[in-house]
Parts: C-alpha cells; structure tokens; sequence
C-alpha cells in the first residue's frame, strides 16, 4: 500500500469519524432528557444565584453526556456549559426516567451540589 493510499484512508476515517461524533452530539443536544436539563437549569434558583439570568445552555463538547433509554425507563447524564448575566458555570446533572417521566436525581454546579437525590 503507498504512502497516498494510507494518508487517504486516515483522512477518510478521520472525516467519518468527525461526522459520527457531529450527528450524535447534535442529537444528544436535542434529545428529550436534555430539554429537561434546560428548562431545569433556566428555572433553578441555585443555578440563577450563581451566573444571573442564563441566557445559554450547552453541552460540553468532549465527554459531555451518557444515555440509555427507552419509552418507560432510562438514564441521562450530561456536562453541560452554562452561561448567565454574571458569568459562566459547569453543570453536571444525571436524569432517570421511569414510567415514562424524567426525573433529575442529581446536579452540581462548579462542583457544588445543587441537588442530591440519589
């Protein structure tokens, strides 16, 4: 095999790759537990205390979120980039779902809980 044809097959697995990620980080960012995750963090007092009125909220790009889940039950956990009128924060936040509704059990901000229920 020469030179061209391996640096062509790593480009192109390289691309493919990026594109994966792309599609799935698109879709996890509009998925049902992160619009959860969202109205959460927009609607939480704590969250507003520490960056203001949040104006964005955003998956972190590389290792930012796990799911499994079904129609009844699953689970959901995302890092997300917070971004408000007095400055910026992390969230980590895990969802469960069961019978059909999802549940926040847990959520540190800065790595400060927020909320413990597990």
């Amino acid at each position: 095999m020469t030179p061209k044809k391996i640096a062509l097959y790593v480009g192109t697995t390289c691309a493919l790759l990026i594109l994966i990620w792309t599609v799935i980080f698109i879709s996890a960012a509009k998925s049902e537990p992160f619009e959860q995750v969202a109205l959460f963090t927009k609607q939480s007092p704590e969250v507003h205390q520490v960056v203001g009125d949040v104006s964005s909220v955003t998956l972190a790009f590389l290792k930012s979120f796990s799911f499994n889940y079904s129609d009844v039950q699953g689970v959901a956990q995302f890092q997300c980039n917070v971004v408000g009128t007095h400055g910026k924060a992390i969230l980590h936040i895990k969802l469960e779902k069961n019978v059909g509704k999802w549940h926040i059990v847990a959520a540190r901000l800065n790595e400060s809980p927020l909320l413990k229920l597990e």
